[in-house]
């Protein structure tokens, strides 16, 4: 698979992730990584809450979308 940004410039580009939002192809010049905390409930007697953060991984379009609704969240590295 190649780099869905890309290929519309006429390269051709490998991709080595998927944008987590719309799931296009994305090379290590492209992907744009962030962080989101997930919240999730642990145990079925008592309300604890994990907090665990993950890498999303975003194409640059997707991501100054992302950044531009939810900076705090995301923080999403620009290039």
């Amino acid at each position: 698979m190649y780099c869905y940004d890309c290929v519309q410039t006429g390269e051709q580009q490998p991709a080595v992730a998927v944008c987590a939002v719309c799931g296009a192809g994305v090379c290590a010049e492209c992907a744009r990584e962030g962080r989101q905390t997930i919240h999730r409930m642990e145990g079925m007697v008592s309300a604890d809450i994990a907090n665990v953060d993950t890498r999303v991984i975003n194409c640059p379009r997707c991501a100054d979308a992302v950044h531009a609704h939810h900076p705090a969240e995301q923080g999403l590295a620009r290039r």
